[in-house]
């Protein structure tokens, strides 16, 4: 959302065409991939957070760029935080309830990701841990689909920006 509104700015000021196109998945390494293979002509921007630039090569044996090598930062436009969010009659509606659900089930509740080693995940793992509970990570493939899935009360929680 974030790229289409300083997309629909660098129009304005450049006075040409600027097309934003989103690679979702693998928690931003597809576009990344994709921008790191681009023509380094100054047409192709990547916009994303600086965990494209630490989680996947933290986590996985291989990422299809080095971002260190490949990325050249031009500036930081914004940050986001994160909500855990519900649908609106869950009785799961606040972190005590969340928590005391949690204790009193291990393993039972599943918060849903953007994917598995994103931000979204790790924010989890680092929720579960600073409460000292059990719960089944549920990795989706992008926030889309897990935010669909918490409107259809497939799902009872995840993490939005």
């Amino acid at each position: 959302m974030l790229a289409r509104i300083f997309g629909g700015e660098l129009e304005t000021r450049l006075g040409k065409p600027v097309v934003i196109m989103n690679h979702p998945g693998g928690g931003t390494t597809i576009a990344a991939k994709e921008a790191a293979r681009a023509a380094p002509d100054g047409y192709t921007l990547f916009y994303s957070s600086n965990s494209s630039f630490t989680l996947p090569a933290a986590v996985k044996e291989s990422v299809p760029y080095d971002a260190a090598k490949d990325f050249e930062p031009i500036g930081r436009k914004g940050q986001t935080t994160f909500a855990l969010v519900t649908y609106r009659d869950n009785p799961i509606n606040d972190v005590a309830s969340l928590v005391t659900e949690a204790k009193a089930n291990p393993d039972k509740l599943s918060p849903a990701s953007f994917g598995v080693a994103t931000v979204s995940h790790f924010a989890g793992e680092l929720f579960k841990s600073a409460a000292g509970i059990k719960m089944v990570h549920l990795p989706y493939k992008g926030s889309a689909p897990a935010m669909n899935d918490l409107i259809g009360k497939h799902i009872s929680i995840t993490s939005t920006r």
